[in-house]
């Protein structure tokens, strides 16, 4: 399995990801991998898009967002394990 499977629509459309979807489709493609436990979890959980934000704080410090749009098809899944999935998102991301 590669990082373009864990996209929704791009299996069978064949579209080039942009470098948010690379960033966190890597991530999430790895969490998967490296976890007997987020293995069971992630399988069926796939994701639409990716978007890249910058967003500005108090003190001109400039970070970026990354906002994953989730298929309504696997939301009921996610919904379940949403603080984990989010909390191994954000450590693999980051790193």
């Amino acid at each position: 399995m590669s990082t373009e499977e864990k996209f929704w629509k791009r299996n069978c459309e064949k579209q080039k990801l942009n470098t948010a979807e690379s960033v966190v489709g890597r991530a999430l493609f790895d969490i998967e991998n490296n976890s007997s436990e987020f293995k069971r979890i992630l399988k069926d959980v796939y994701i639409d898009s990716v978007k890249e934000i910058d967003v500005t704080l108090k003190g001109k410090k400039i970070r970026t967002v990354y906002l994953v749009y989730i298929p309504f098809v696997c939301y009921k899944i996610y919904k379940k394990n949403s603080k984990l999935i989010i909390s191994e998102l954000e450590k693999a991301v980051k790193q």
